[in-house]
C-alpha cells in the first residue's frame, strides 16, 4: 500500500472488515504505543529517533489524513494525539546528521 505514492488511505477507512482498513489500524495502534511509551519516558525517545525518524515521518504524511477523517467520523478528537504530537515535535527538530 505505501509504495503507490498517489495512494491516499482514507479510501479503505470505509470497509473496517478489510485487509487494508485492519493493516492501517495496525500501524496506527502501534505507533500510537510507542508514542505514548516514549512521553511517559518508558522507551527512550533519541534511540527509536535516531532509528526510526524517517519512517515515522513519511507515515505520518501518508496516515494523517486517516487520522483526521477518523476522528471526524468518531467524534473523538484525542484520537492518535500521541502519534501526532510525536510527529510533529520531530518535523520541528528533525534528526541531525552524523558527522563521522
Amino acid at each position: 500500500m505505501h509504495e503507490d505514492r498517489a495512494n491516499n488511505f482514507t479510501k479503505y477507512l470505509s470497509d473496517k472488515g478489510a485487509p487494508e482498513f485492519q493493516h492501517i489500524m495496525r500501524v496506527l495502534n502501534n505507533y500510537e504505543f510507542i508514542a505514548a511509551g516514549i512521553r511517559e519516558d518508558a522507551l527512550d525517545e533519541e534511540i527509536f529517533k535516531r532509528v526510526q525518524w524517517s519512517v515515522v515521518m513519511k507515515d505520518w504524511a501518508a496516515l494523517s489524513g486517516c487520522v483526521m477523517e477518523l476522528r471526524s467520523s468518531s467524534e473523538r478528537p484525542t484520537l492518535f494525539q500521541e502519534f501526532e504530537s510525536l510527529s510533529k515535535r520531530w518535523k520541528e527538530k528533525p534528526l541531525k546528521v552524523d558527522r563521522l
